[in-house]
């Protein structure tokens, strides 16, 4: 079925407006900026062994032990990378565990679920890398394929999400007047599982009922025209990504403004 959606990427990347979600945590690095994943969340998943990356990360930004802040609401997985003191200490604190050892689900699909079983918020935001393994950056597509929430995956460097058959909006002319972009300011618009007609308005180089697959056109390395909104029509699924710069390592003089 075909949809109409507004995307406003300011509302998970930090602006006077921040759309409550929740936030799952996989069990790969995390290189963000804490301003930009942790207060407009509203329920916290973090997945097995997630959970130490996600507590040393916040002890090294600087934002633990103040009331409990970021501390996971809900840990997935089968906890076979967990540390133990780490689960001492979580039962401890209340913080409720949930396994699921289900092999035919992948950790991330798992803590989806579980994150629409808690009705928690309607905007999921995935933390996760996006170098490394590419089975797994794969399988982090498909995760987007495979449910009807929104979920954008959300790396130092770029953020990615599902357009579904339809109509898209997407703001940006906040992004441009921000230090939130990344240099080159690139946008990719990738037909992933089948073929897709695009007609685009807003970017530099415009698609008009074009047909793009594998093994023919994508659009890769495309940019940003002058044009506050960003506005696509797809007939077929199509996956969204943009260059950011929230990495936990920016000089001071070019983070990111929260107010």
């Amino acid at each position: 079925m075909d949809c109409s959606t507004l995307w406003e990427p300011l509302s998970f990347l930090g602006t006077e407006y921040r759309e409550p979600f929740t936030l799952v945590i996989l069990n790969q690095p995390i290189s963000i900026k804490k301003e930009c994943v942790i207060f407009p969340a509203v329920y916290r998943i973090t997945v097995d062994g997630g959970t130490d990356r996600w507590l040393d990360w916040l002890e090294a930004s600087g934002a633990c032990g103040v009331s409990n802040l970021g501390l996971p609401d809900l840990i997935t997985g089968d906890f076979d990378s967990i540390r133990p003191d780490t689960m001492i200490t979580l039962k401890e604190k209340s913080v409720c565990f949930e396994s699921t050892p289900d092999q035919d689900l992948t950790d991330f699909s798992k803590a989806v679920k579980c994150a629409k079983e808690k009705q928690a918020a309607n905007l999921i935001i995935a933390i996760c890398e996006v170098s490394g393994r590419l089975d797994q950056i794969l399988s982090q597509l498909n995760t987007l394929h495979t449910h009807e929430e929104r979920i954008v995956l959300l790396s130092s460097c770029s953020a990615t999400w599902l357009l579904r058959p339809g109509s898209h909006e997407i703001y940006v002319s906040g992004l441009k007047s921000r230090d939130i972009l990344s240099h080159d300011r690139w946008i990719g618009l990738i037909p992933v599982g089948a073929p897709s007609r695009v007609t685009t308005s807003g970017l530099k180089w415009n698609l008009d009922n074009t047909e793009m697959k594998f093994g023919g056109l994508i659009s890769s390395s495309n940019t940003y025209s002058n044009d506050p909104v960003i506005k696509i029509k797809t007939d077929q699924p199509l996956i969204w990504s943009m260059g950011i710069d929230i990495s936990n390592n920016k000089k001071s003089g070019n983070q990111l403004n929260i107010p």
